[in-house]
């Protein structure tokens, strides 16, 4: 199979997978969650947050082992794999799965150590460092920085449609930052929109 054949490969995909299924349980809680192919297609069911997350940390203990060492920009590594551990661990409290979850540390101390030791190790190990220009990590030409770990790539030649300060700005930020379009005025709705939803509603 494949993932004999790539392992380092492979590793990234699963990284990548678990990296989305953390910002799903983070923003979401109890998700659907596919895990396999079944006999009729990917058959989705809804998860205990603490079953996905062992689900998750499964993957990320298996396949962050395999993954490559070596930074290539925009490519999911060892590091990366260490990153999305640390922040498995870091929320483990706050999702209510410390002592559900069979794969992760039965106290929310031992989660934070963990956390902190993957953390240190992406610094120490990985040689990263902060940046002498905080604002460098963000230029378009940011491949150099020692900083990020991880980029989302965008190139004016390949990538043509990121529009996040679009979807993100006032109207005047275009006089604000020359920009040669008008910004759509951020995620925005009226007051009547807002009524409708009460006082802590989670619908």
């Amino acid at each position: 199979g494949l993932d004999q054949k790539r392992p380092a490969d492979m590793a990234e995909l699963y990284i990548l997978r678990a990296w989305y299924h953390y910002l799903m349980i983070d923003n979401f809680g109890n998700v659907q969650f596919v895990s396999q192919l079944g006999e009729n297609g990917y058959q989705a069911k809804q998860g205990l947050r603490h079953e996905i997350c062992d689900s998750v940390m499964n993957d990320l203990l298996t396949y962050v082992p395999q993954a490559s060492e070596m930074k290539v920009y925009s490519r999911v590594n060892k590091y990366v794999g260490w990153m999305v551990l640390a922040k498995m661990y870091m929320n483990a409290e706050a999702w209510g799965v410390v002592g559900k979850s069979k794969l992760m540390p039965q106290t929310a101390e031992e989660c934070y150590a963990k956390a902190s030791a993957y953390c240190d190790s992406i610094i120490t190990l990985g040689g990263y460092t902060l940046a002498t220009n905080y604002f460098d990590n963000f230029k378009v030409d940011n491949q150099t920085s020692p900083e990020n770990i991880w980029c989302v790539f965008y190139d004016a030649s390949f990538s043509k449609g990121m529009q996040f300060h679009m979807m993100s700005l006032h109207y005047q930020s275009k006089d604000s930052y020359g920009l040669k379009n008008d910004p759509w005025n951020g995620y925005c709705t009226t007051h009547k929109v807002l009524g409708i939803y009460g006082e802590g509603d989670t619908r």
